[in-house]
């Protein structure tokens, strides 16, 4: 594992649009080397996209065609990375000096240029301002705009003074003071400056999960599991997996956003783990609700969720409408039901146990094969429903992708469900 960190820049000189093409031409300054086809991301704006073609036109200066990107993005001095060196954006990072026995940084204002290659300008500046304090033995800096950055990148720092020295990147982001501390005696445990891998491994234990560059993806860090080229810290995973296993229980499952926010992690360590979950086919999401995934959902109903299942299985095939409810605080049980994959509903008012609407659609679908026409009559004599659950059928239907309506109105069946 090389302890450098790969770099591979564009900077935008210039940007055009190509007539007739749904690409955009680039001159840009190239830092180490892209290949055509790289999938990419530009700063500032975050847009992925993809690098389609690059010519060389004079010694750095290179011809770019890119697709994706709206030509409003591609500014000059806007940088372009590819999306596996996994570039940071944020205003705040947290540097340790690269000499180790250099004298503290004075706590004030500082020039900073450098970062994710030598010379890197942003906004036509050769250097900008950025205001650095000291905590524990790191230096938190603040910059006046968000910057791409690469953890283990340096930057040369220089105060009005005349004070100057070189830091290394060591954590991009924002930080408690919880944290702040943290970080600072996970470095400590280094006996000389921590490497790029130690640098990764630092964010891993802060973040509790770190989405690594191409060039560390076969590393191994102690205590971690690895998905992909996310690692995550095993105990702190096996805790928020937990976590949302047991309150995805609940009847009708849990909001999402309540559960991020009760995980008290990070909104994309939380994510790491609830996709982990969808992949393993645990849990599921129906309407902004996290679903388990059981064979035995219905012990998992409330009282009064129950009583409203027992309504819709008694009224089979004919369906339970919640316009008939005299207890409107059962409506939101029914919802619970549907977003459980017990019921299925038309126009969020006449429900069906799940097994009877299977029953329904195997009825009208019997005698029918691919390509064939299904109308709004042959479902009301098959079903005798109103034109209003008929029209939320075929939209459901078309949502599913069962039926593809054509242009004279026509539905055109393209899939038995």
């Amino acid at each position: 594992m090389q302890d450098r960190i790969p770099t591979s820049v564009l900077s935008i000189i210039k940007a055009e649009q190509i007539e007739g093409e749904k690409l955009t031409l680039l001159t840009c300054r190239m830092t180490g080397e892209f290949k055509p086809f790289t999938d990419a991301v530009i700063f500032p704006g975050e847009k992925k996209f993809q690098v389609k073609d690059i010519v060389q036109e004079d010694g750095d200066i290179y011809k770019v065609k890119v697709k994706g990107i709206p030509f409003k993005l591609c500014l000059p001095f806007s940088v372009i990375t590819p999306t596996d060196l996994k570039i940071k954006y944020s205003k705040r990072g947290y540097f340790m000096p690269e000499d180790f026995h250099s004298k503290d940084y004075y706590n004030g204002e500082y020039y900073v240029k450098g970062g994710i290659f030598t010379g890197y300008r942003m906004f036509k500046k050769d250097t900008f301002s950025a205001k650095l304090r000291k905590t524990g033995n790191l230096y938190c800096v603040d910059f006046p705009f968000k910057s791409p950055m690469v953890p283990g990148a340096l930057y040369s720092f220089e105060n009005p003074r005349g004070f100057k020295g070189e830091m290394k990147l060591i954590y991009p982001g924002n930080l408690d003071k919880k944290n702040e501390t943290l970080i600072s005696s996970r470095v400590e445990k280094f006996r000389s400056r921590p490497g790029t891998k130690g640098i990764y491994s630092i964010m891993l234990r802060t973040d509790h999960y770190v989405d690594l560059p191409y060039f560390l993806q076969d590393e191994e860090f102690e205590g971690s599991i690895k998905l992909g080229n996310i690692r995550v810290m095993e105990k702190e995973f096996d805790s928020i997996k937990n976590k949302i296993l047991k309150q995805s229980r609940r009847s009708g499952g849990e909001p999402i956003d309540s559960l991020r926010k009760s995980s008290n992690v990070s909104g994309f360590f939380f994510h790491t783990v609830l996709d982990y979950l969808i992949e393993r086919d645990e849990v599921f999401i129906k309407d902004s609700h996290v679903v388990l995934k059981s064979d035995n959902l219905e012990s998992f109903l409330s009282p009064l969720t129950k009583e409203s299942y027992k309504l819709i299985v008694d009224s089979g095939q004919n369906g339970y409408s919640i316009r008939t409810l005299k207890n409107r605080g059962m409506e939101s049980c029914f919802k619970e039901l549907w977003r459980m994959n017990l019921a299925s509903v038309l126009d969020d008012d006449l429900y069906y146990s799940t097994d009877a609407f299977k029953a329904i659609l195997n009825q009208l679908f019997q005698d029918k094969k691919i390509d064939d026409l299904l109308s709004i009559q042959e479902i009301r004599d098959n079903t005798g429903l109103s034109r209003r659950y008929i029209i939320s059928l075929l939209n459901q239907l078309e949502d599913l992708e069962v039926i593809e309506r054509e242009d004279d109105d026509t539905r055109v069946i393209k899939k038995i469900p």
